[in-house]
């Protein structure tokens, strides 16, 4: 892989499209896919993560919420009987950590995770004395 890497910058160095080729790069290595797509978007007042882990268990799942830090981590191993010999082994075991920073902090106690189809979907309510007060004015 250093090896790739050294010829892609040496490539880069003489090149226009330095960024084009970078890319390039990371999309072949054995790095793609070893961190779940992320989705955040905002819904009244909760902020909803919905994270894409095809091929993992609930149990290996892990999700925690720390003042503004969501965390989402685990891993998804294979297992294959003893007697058995591989033929073709395009999956991989996985181990992921991804933290994000969200606009405010969360009301812990009504936090909600569900996982279905290989989505996880987490419903982070906004803690009350984060959210918008309107003020009368006399």
């Amino acid at each position: 892989m250093l090896g790739h890497l050294s010829e892609t910058i040496d490539r880069c160095l003489n090149r226009s499209d330095f960024f084009d080729e970078i890319n390039r790069f990371f999309e072949s290595s054995s790095l793609k896919g070893e961190t779940p797509a992320i989705n955040l978007y905002q819904e009244d007042d909760n902020t909803v993560a919905v994270v894409e882990l095809p091929g993992f268990k609930k149990d290996d799942i892990n999700v925690e919420v720390k003042g503004t830090q969501f965390r989402v981590y685990g891993k998804r191993e294979l297992n294959y009987p003893d007697q058995s010999s591989a033929r073709l082994l395009e999956r991989n075991a996985v181990k992921f950590d991804r933290t994000i920073k969200l606009n405010n902090e969360v009301d812990h106690e009504k936090i909600t995770a569900e996982y279905k189809d290989g989505i996880l979907k987490v419903v982070l309510p906004t803690k009350e004395s984060e959210k918008a007060k309107q003020i009368l004015i006399s």
